[in-house]
């Protein structure tokens, strides 16, 4: 690399730098002025941006994101979709869960209450047999008795039944709160594939410029460098233009 020059070499004048003609419909400001309408009608008419959407989800690519980017950002989106309505379905069953669970727990305090009467219902009983023995050997009492052990058997009916209907409103209410919880998680079910499958229902979203957004600020001329080499070949000297920058092929 010791060979090489620490500044450009200087030139004569006849080696140049040469520019190009200016082209005829450059020669004014006015035509400059054309040139940059013409390149914004341009812009206007060709100028377009794809980008991906999906619209449950009001979500765009941003320009000049990667799909990979950009896919990312839509699946964060759908997780937290997902996790809103799951938030959502859980507080509207919520409403209808409590209020079974309530009932619930009346319904068992009721069953204690009930089933202590009854068991005292059902010593009142069995002492009222007891006397209702003791009344027939002795023969002392006997429509009394028979009477008050009569009531004491329809007390006792009476609080088994209410045991028993008790236990039926408790079991009624065991499966609806079961069945609701069912629902529940069916519900949630559903929603989850929804936003699993996102990126089959994506659409391209096509970005137009409005007319009043394409300006040309500035317009100019610009002449590409390039060098010249004349060789040998043949015996005839040839002249060869190199672009004097890098190119497409080159970078």
């Amino acid at each position: 690399m010791s060979h090489l020059g620490q500044q450009p070499a200087q030139t004569e004048p006849a080696q140049g730098p040469f520019f190009a003609p200016v082209p005829e419909a450059a020669n004014s400001a006015s035509e400059l002025r054309s040139i940059g309408k013409e390149f914004a009608d341009w812009l206007y008419y060709n100028s377009q941006l794809e980008l991906l959407a999906h619209p449950s989800l009001k979500v765009v690519q941003w320009p000049n994101e990667t799909q990979r980017a950009f896919k990312l950002r839509l699946r964060q989106a759908a997780r937290e979709r997902r996790d809103a309505d799951v938030d959502q379905l859980r507080k509207t069953y919520a409403s209808h869960i409590e209020k079974i669970e309530a009932k619930l727990r009346k319904q068992r305090r009721e069953l204690e209450q009930e089933e202590a009467d009854l068991s005292a219902r059902k010593r009142e009983a069995l002492i009222a047999a007891g006397e209702m023995v003791l009344t027939l050997m002795t023969r002392r009492r006997l429509y009394r008795t028979v009477s008050w052990s009569a009531s004491r058997r329809r007390m006792a009916n009476k609080a088994k039944m209410d045991v028993k209907e008790t236990r039926q409103v408790i079991d009624d209410l065991e499966n609806e709160l079961t069945e609701l919880q069912q629902e529940l998680e069916r519900e949630i079910a559903r929603i989850t594939p929804k936003w699993v499958d996102i990126l089959k229902t994506l659409t391209t979203h096509t970005l137009r410029p409005r007319r009043a957004d394409v300006k040309v600020s500035v317009i100019g001329l610009a002449w590409t460098p390039s060098w010249v080499l004349t060789y040998s070949e043949g015996g005839r000297y040839r002249t060869a233009t190199l672009p004097a920058y890098p190119t497409q092929a080159s970078t």
